[in-house]
């Protein structure tokens, strides 16, 4: 998505991405989003990609904005560790951009970065009010360095005004600030 996409709700559906090597983001509204998803909501939906792929609830990889977005009882995961690509998230798996509250509420995630809103916020990546409520289940690819958190499994950008009830820590870990 390199436009807007608002007020879309999805209920009840399957992603099965395919096996790539070049980093591919799958997700239910957009594998890779570059403009502004608004008010959308993913529920009762699975979303599933083999390894170098990061999987999300609204989207793979975000590049733009998510915006009040919703992820309800959604299982987003990716297989294989390839060099840390493999990353699942209930919004996004892998945030470059700015994720504005958004909340993510009985999630199951599994991945090398794994987290209830992104599996890997970046270094540019920021997300803002934001939260995990429910059961966040993360399970984080049994290899070393592996990073699980209810915000963020990996966190090098920003994480501000956010909560969770779900007992998890906001980031897993990585450099970025958590406020």
């Amino acid at each position: 998505v390199s436009g807007n996409v608002s007020n879309v709700k999805i209920d009840s559906f399957l992603v099965n991405g395919q096996d790539r090597y070049d980093v591919h983001g799958i997700g239910t509204i957009a594998a890779r989003n570059s403009g502004k998803i608004v008010n959308c909501v993913v529920s009762n939906s699975n979303i599933a990609g083999p390894t170098s792929n990061s999987c999300g609830g609204i989207c793979g990889i975000n590049d733009g904005i998510i915006q009040n977005c919703t992820a309800q009882n959604v299982t987003a995961k990716t297989s294989g560790y390839s060099n840390g690509e493999a990353s699942a998230g209930g919004i996004t798996g892998r945030n470059r951009g700015s994720i504005i509250s958004c909340s993510a509420e009985n999630i199951n995630t599994a991945g090398w970065k794994a987290g209830g809103i992104t599996g890997f916020n970046e270094s540019n990546g920021q997300c803002v009010m934001c939260e995990a409520t429910g059961i966040i289940k993360v399970n984080v690819e049994a290899y070393s360095g592996s990073y699980e958190g209810a915000i963020a499994g990996y966190n090098e950008g920003t994480i501000s005004s956010c909560s969770t009830t779900s007992g998890l820590k906001l980031a897993g870990s990585g450099s970025g600030i958590v406020a």
